[in-house]
């Protein structure tokens, strides 16, 4: 992997409430030249490029232009807290920042290229007999990552397969930081860390907004409550039940149907698409448990059992 640019950067200013320090703004890695779309979203569009100087491959993500200065500043605080958050991590499923920059009021931020396949899109092309010990290999990864996530004092706040990559030699990487933050239990807990810790503490949502995916997010994150670790253990736990039963562990489309179905405790694992161990069936009910306090101790237990589980006999 080549080296980033460390140098410190000028201060970008995101509007009035925040100030951010990027690793190394674009102008000072060089001319890139664009090589094509790889994707985007409803806050932005993801691009390959190549920097001129070193040949490196990277993904430039860039907050979509608005007019409405109302969604301006989402979309930009988005990013650039995604920048922040990518800057305090340093795991090998995670993509390194390269840098950002803030120009013409559009953020754009530069990030490690991870080629591959989304982990769902992944699954559903993928043969052979050890389909299983091969997706238990990239969710061991993706555990390990959120782990490493938690450690830095973040949560991610959209755990899903769709926010796991997985390339041909089945290295897989968790990416999308544009939710994560630092978990506080107020709106008006003084941030821990200084201006870096304040900004991932800032709240960007409108109040009362549901914040990340809710076909895998946690009771409380659907009722907008105060979210940790166990929060994005919930939505890891539904997307793995996705995965392997091939449809939600919950019913209900509406967000109070759902939280009835969570309440209720019973979470639909049955017809598996494909054999694995019947142990991680037990795994993923505990960690979608409705109270936090009842699921498991962190993200490391549940990445090293699906890791003795990927050795056992193929009986589910």
């Amino acid at each position: 992997m080549q080296t980033t640019h460390r140098t410190r950067p000028a201060t970008l200013d995101v509007g009035a409430r925040v100030r951010v320090e990027p690793r190394a703004t674009l102008e000072e890695l060089g001319a890139h030249e664009l090589l094509g779309p790889l994707g985007g979203g409803a806050m932005g569009r993801v691009y390959l490029a190549r920097l001129r100087a070193t040949g490196q491959l990277i993904a430039l993500k860039r907050a979509r232009g608005s007019t409405s200065a109302q969604r301006r500043w989402p979309a930009r605080a988005r990013m650039l807290r995604e920048a922040h958050a990518l800057a305090r991590l340093d795991h090998p499923a995670i993509p390194r920042l390269v840098g950002a920059a803030l120009r013409d009021g559009l953020v754009t931020i530069a990030m490690e290229y991870v080629p591959g396949l989304t982990l769902d899109r992944w699954l559903a092309t993928a043969r052979g007999p050890d389909v299983w010990r091969r997706l238990a290999a990239a969710l061991v990864q993706a555990a390990r990552a959120l782990a490493a996530v938690h450690d830095a004092g973040l949560i991610h706040r959209d755990v899903k397969p769709a926010n796991v990559l997985v390339d041909r030699r089945g290295r897989a990487a968790l990416i999308d930081f544009g939710l994560a933050r630092s978990p506080r239990a107020h709106a008006d807990d003084e941030p821990r860390e200084g201006p870096r810790d304040a900004f991932l503490s800032l709240s960007i949502t409108q109040l009362g907004a549901v914040v990340g995916t809710p076909r895998f997010c946690a009771p409380e994150q659907l009722r907008g409550e105060a979210c940790d670790g166990r929060s994005d253990q919930f939505s890891f736990c539904a997307a793995m039940a996705a995965l392997l039963y091939a449809r939600d562990p919950f019913d209900g489309d509406r967000i109070d149907a759902r939280l009835r179905s969570i309440a209720a405790s019973r979470p639909a694992l049955v017809g598996p698409r494909l054999a694995f161990p019947t142990a991680l069936r037990s795994l993923i009910a505990r960690g979608l448990a409705a109270e936090p306090d009842r699921r498991h101790a962190s993200m490391r237990v549940i990445a090293d059992a699906i890791e003795a589980c990927a050795q056992r006999p193929t009986l589910a």
